[in-house]
């Protein structure tokens, strides 16, 4: 009866011990995951500003080229001539 209380208490430590060390790796998996969730969240506000700096670009490169056009449509319809009469 001894013996078989021995071998329970050490199974009882081998399991508990077991348990400490699945708790232990299982924080260092939460933070590991709450790092990188924010480190996710920081990169998709930055790509969610430079989208909206593309974008913003791309308007003022497309008024650009609109008022270049027209210029240049402008610039067809006159030659020298009418510019000096």
């Amino acid at each position: 009866m001894g013996e078989i209380e021995g071998e329970k208490m050490s199974v009882e430590e081998v399991l508990q011990n077991d348990i400490d060390a699945l708790r232990i790796e299982l924080d260092q998996v939460k933070d590991t995951l709450s790092t990188l969730s924010k480190e996710k969240e920081e990169a998709t506000e930055r790509c969610k500003e430079m989208e909206e700096y593309i974008a913003k670009m791309g308007l003022e490169c497309r008024e650009t080229m609109n008022m270049v056009s027209s210029s240049i449509e402008w610039g067809k319809g006159k030659n020298f001539f009418s510019l000096i009469y």
